[in-house]
């Protein structure tokens, strides 16, 4: 199946090529979209809501969780989408991490800290790093993984920069004082 992609924004080109029914919705005024996380990266001081969708008002304001991928700390991969120079920037110093650098996902009940493996830059065509275990067709995914992927180079949506980390450790969360379940 060939799409064609024109000059759309981050979460549609990925949307395109996935379904294209989708992808043609994806700009239409919606609701808020959901909290579903905090993501936390120390090494770029980031610390941002994770929202659920990929809608061009999501990712104005927040990082976007790709729909149909595993949720935070879930086996699979949680694909996290966002951009570098428009918006809120908050994937801007996305292309600073390194293999060994931490990122953090913190829900209402769980905290998930996953260590980066590794980036790449690939067209917006490769949707391979949407699979459950990125980059890897038919693999059975052995514990969590996350991607963070934006545009690059910056300024630019020719191509996307993924950073692939592996889930190492969870924990859950105390509730606060009054707080149930």
């Amino acid at each position: 199946m060939n799409h064609r992609l024109s000059l759309c924004f981050l979460g549609t080109l990925f949307l395109t090529a996935l379904n294209p029914q989708q992808a043609a919705g994806a700009d239409r005024p919606r609701r808020v979209a959901p909290i579903i996380a905090t993501i936390v990266i120390p090494k770029i001081g980031l610390k941002a809501t994770v929202r659920e969708g990929v809608a061009r008002t999501t990712l104005r304001h927040a990082v976007g969780h790709y729909p149909g991928t595993a949720g935070p700390g879930q086996p699979g991969n949680t694909a996290l989408l966002g951009h570098r120079t428009t918006g809120l920037a908050l994937f801007r110093s996305l292309d600073h991490l390194t293999k060994g650098d931490t990122v953090i996902l913190k829900t209402k009940s769980h905290l998930f800290r996953y260590l980066v493996r590794g980036k790449r830059v690939i067209t917006p065509r490769r949707t391979s790093v949407l699979r459950p275990v990125p980059f890897r067709a038919g693999r059975t995914p052995e514990g969590g993984f996350v991607s963070l992927i934006t545009c690059h180079p910056k300024g630019s949506n020719a191509k996307r920069l993924v950073v692939v980390g592996k889930l190492v450790s969870e924990r859950p969360l105390r509730p606060h004082a009054g707080q149930t379940g």
